[in-house]
């Protein structure tokens, strides 16, 4: 699974740091703090948030994903990355991840997975655990199976997909602001309050 080395070292970054300074004045250099992509910037504001629910980093970023949320309400995608996940799995969960977003139960599905995943220790790891998981959220079993089969499910896979090869993106979860800067959290290395420090990376990437 070529994401983990990227995933793990993510973990240690929030965990095992110590934090010295926080991000001076707000500060942000090209090359430490965020990379700029070629091609065009998005006409509107947006961040694409690349994850997998069986990423531990990502798992941990949940608060971080959250104040995205809070601060810009509709400004975050989140697309599931077509590896680290269960060998022979890797489609079903992008198709759930994708059901999950058309019935509007992305937030509790993905709640739900990464508690099965890191807290019970109980990997979704079959397409019967999907429907459950489902099921949790009161969502027959019937309805899921017509959303899986949708031409909906299917496009959203390809464009999932698509943007993950456009973006280059290695690791997870992997941040990209308007289309154009990849945020690089290796430049925090030093920051006292790593989640703040990055959002407000966030905030200077949209408004550049």
């Amino acid at each position: 699974m070529r994401y983990l080395g990227s995933c793990i070292g993510m973990i240690l970054v929030i965990q095992f740091t110590v934090w010295a300074t926080s991000a001076q004045a707000e500060v942000f250099e090209e090359g430490v703090h965020y990379q700029e992509l070629p091609g065009e910037r998005s006409d509107t504001a947006q961040i694409i948030e690349f994850f997998s629910l069986y990423c531990g980093s990502c798992y941990q970023y949940q608060p971080f994903t959250a104040m995205i949320k809070d601060k810009w309400p509709g400004i975050l995608t989140q697309q599931h990355v077509s590896s680290l996940t269960p060998s022979g799995f890797e489609r079903s969960v992008q198709e759930a991840w994708a059901a999950a977003r058309l019935l509007e139960v992305e937030q509790s599905f993905a709640e739900r997975v990464f508690d099965l995943n890191f807290v019970q220790r109980r990997q979704v790891a079959d397409q019967e655990q999907i429907y459950q998981v489902f099921n949790s959220l009161g969502i027959e079993r019937e309805r899921v199976e017509q959303i899986l089969s949708s031409f909906q499910v299917r496009s959203l896979v390809r464009q999932m997909q698509l943007q993950e090869e456009r973006f280059g993106v290695r690791g997870t979860p992997t941040f990209i602001v308007n289309q154009k800067y990849m945020m690089d959290y290796r430049g925090f290395r030093d920051s006292e309050d790593f989640f703040a420090d990055y959002l407000a990376l966030a905030e200077y990437l949209l408004n550049k």
